[in-house]
């Protein structure tokens, strides 16, 4: 079995969907994929990062957000109140950004995203505009994404 430790920065409407979807899912990907995906952090702006090595329980979480109580009330989680630090000092296979969108900076977001792959992690991004990342060559991606992928914008 291959193992894929997940950190999901953002437990909102999409993080909470992720969470239940690769809940629902969890049989199928091991016998499809041989793969077990493990979600060993979460992260929000009120409640800060919580891990977990052996990986946090999925139904836990989404009781704790259901009833309104702290992340930190999960059993045996370490806690960090700084979530780039949390970031930096867990690490992980992959990183599933699904803050919300500061349409200025990107941030926290973009904070996060050069974290993860400073640390050589994989990164799945809930994008609602690309244009505050300025560095970012926004005509050679798309570019990219038309010649390379078969993709346009609609």
């Amino acid at each position: 079995m291959k193992q894929l430790r997940l950190s999901l920065l953002g437990f909102g409407t999409v993080g909470q969907w992720l969470v239940e979807a690769l809940h629902r899912q969890q049989a199928w990907l091991e016998q499809e994929f041989g793969l077990v995906v493990t979600i060993n952090s979460v992260a929000t702006a009120h409640h800060g990062f919580i891990y977990r090595g052996d990986g946090l329980d999925i139904p836990t979480l989404l009781d704790l957000v259901a009833t309104r109580q702290p992340l930190t009330n999960h059993p045996k989680v370490t806690h960090w109140t700084n979530v780039l630090e949390g970031l930096q000092s867990t690490g992980g296979d992959v990183l599933a950004e699904a803050t919300g969108a500061n349409l200025r900076n990107g941030e926290p977001g973009l904070s996060y995203i050069r974290a993860a792959l400073a640390l050589g992690m994989h990164v799945v991004l809930r994008v609602k505009v690309l244009s505050p990342w300025k560095d970012w060559n926004s005509s050679l991606w798309h570019e990219h994404m038309v010649s390379n992928c078969g993709w346009s914008q609609r």
